[in-house]
């Protein structure tokens, strides 16, 4: 058994490791949830103290595979390499020093994830040592030293792995998500209000500003359009894959008898871009713009007052549109129009090129009628089940995930159809 100072000497060499040591300025701190078990002193009976470091040990084991397989260390290296050689060319920093800027920021960045790494696996690499020891001395104290730091590490990597999958330039940009009905149905409307609600608490939980910027009733098919704006670091990054068809399963009175109902609703997820992102291939000047001024609406579609303050923008070789008239003002409906289209003019861009591109790994989020992405059971057996990822909640979970408890679904889609780096 170790002495006092033995032991005080050992912990003393198990540094402090908190949930965000890693990660650098400004990089996504995760609300994902995690499928770790952890533990605490107060939960691990000394018998058990054991079994939880070596339930620990797996976890963090299973995590750092996860960063190796999301980082790509060899392709990041090689690049370091490149961008080193080309920041030393004098000329590069006096022809474009923007270009030379961006160049060393994207050096900074890819240098500090392969570190990162490098201290992961080292930190690791000690506290098995020290496991190890503490098992064959059987020291409850030093055995709850590591298990805390163990902890530690796991939560540091596990926000690691979502800053690695968050990466791209639009990931911390805040977005828009378009929500419409699939019929004109009652229920299909009253779905289509209970997902703007769920996305509206999960941007709150997140502490990301929500505003309703367009919500207009369909005169002809009765379809209904919910177009929210989300600001806050990281939402497009987190939301992006909530693309697609989705399906809520019910039993309703028909008939006088229950019968099997199904309402859809489509989601649509776009970046919010800065005035200066270029949209791809597609013209966005004015000349190709038809902007029109209307009266704005109510949800039932009674207009609010006479002013013309709800703002239409449509880009004229696409066809696209987007409108915004709670904004404020119709300035600020006229500046939101434009924001709407030039992303939702930006996503189409991006679903060309990934529909194009010759690495297909995994199939693209579906945005077909026919084929939901994810389903939500409300009644015995409650389930809300994601079809890409397989990802699903169940029984009281699934009201948590209508209050807006996404985190599982968001991380295990970034997961999925994230590439490597």
């Amino acid at each position: 058994m170790f002495s006092v100072l033995q032991r005080a000497a050992t912990v003393a060499l198990i540094r402090p490791c908190k949930p965000t040591a890693f990660l650098p300025t400004g990089s996504p701190v995760s609300c994902l949830q995690g499928q770790s078990r952890w533990y605490t002193l107060s939960s691990v009976p000394d018998h058990g103290r054991k079994l939880a470091l070596c339930d620990a040990i797996s976890n963090v084991e299973r995590t750092m595979e996860d960063i190796e397989s999301c980082l790509n260390a060899d392709k990041i290296a090689l690049q370091v390499q490149q961008t080193e050689a080309a920041l030393e060319d004098p000329q590069l920093w006096t022809v474009n020093p923007a270009a030379a800027l961006a160049a060393q920021k994207r050096l900074s960045d890819m240098q500090h994830k392969l570190s990162t790494r490098k201290q992961f696996r080292s930190t690791f690499d000690r506290l098995k040592e020290l496991t190890a020891m503490a098992e064959k001395v059987e020291d409850a104290d030093l055995q709850t030293a590591v298990l805390l730091q163990l902890q530690g590490l796991q939560q540091s990597a596990q926000q690691q792995i979502t800053s690695i999958l968050l990466s791209d330039p639009t990931d911390q940009n805040s977005t828009y998500i378009t929500i419409r009905a699939g019929s004109g149905d009652t229920e299909a409307r009253g779905w289509a209000s209970m997902l703007a609600h769920m996305y509206t608490k999960w941007a709150r939980s997140k502490n990301y500003a929500v505003m309703t910027v367009d919500e207009l009733p369909d005169d002809i098919s009765g379809e209904r359009d919910t177009t929210l704006l989300i600001e806050g670091p990281y939402a497009y990054g987190y939301a992006q894959h909530e693309s697609g068809i989705h399906c809520l399963l019910g039993h309703l009175p028909s008939g006088g008898e229950c019968g099997q109902h199904t309402s859809l609703a489509s989601v649509r997820v776009y970046p919010c871009l800065d005035d200066d992102t270029p949209v791809g291939v597609v013209d966005f000047e004015p000349a190709n713009l038809q902007i029109t001024v209307m009266h704005a609406q109510e949800i039932d579609g009674q207009h609010v007052g006479n002013v013309e303050g709800a703002v239409r923008a449509v880009h004229l070789p696409t066809g696209m549109a987007a409108s915004c008239q709670h904004a404020g003002s119709q300035r600020q409906n006229r500046i939101c129009a434009l924001s709407l289209l030039k992303a939702k003019l930006y996503g189409m861009e991006l679903e060309k090129k990934a529909q194009s591109a010759a690495d297909t790994r995994h199939a693209l989020p579906v945005n077909e009628w026919s084929s939901p992405i994810r389903s939500y059971a409300l009644q015995p057996p409650k389930v809300v089940r994601d079809a890409r990822t397989g990802y699903e909640a169940t029984s009281d979970a699934v009201q948590s995930v209508l209050d807006g408890d996404l985190g599982g679904f968001m991380e295990a889609s970034l997961r999925k159809f994230k590439k490597k780096a």
